[in-house]
């Protein structure tokens, strides 16, 4: 794979992951199952990357 190749991959992974992350912001649980089978080109990175997600630790939330 050249350079640009895997920089455009990376570039496409990345707008797919954003909107994902994002979501909990909008009260939006996304399925990772149902998100992985929209995007089947990407599964290995994606779950590779939902794997890691899921050990970070969650924000805390000020509900003052």
């Amino acid at each position: 794979m050249s350079e640009s190749s895997a920089s455009s991959e990376s570039n496409e992974l990345g707008k797919l992951i954003a909107p994902y992350v994002n979501a909990p912001e909008q009260a939006v649980s996304p399925d990772q199952e149902d998100f992985i089978k929209q995007h089947p080109q990407f599964e290995s990175e994606l779950r590779a990357f939902l794997s890691d997600l899921e050990k970070l630790p969650l924000p805390e939330t000020d509900d003052h």
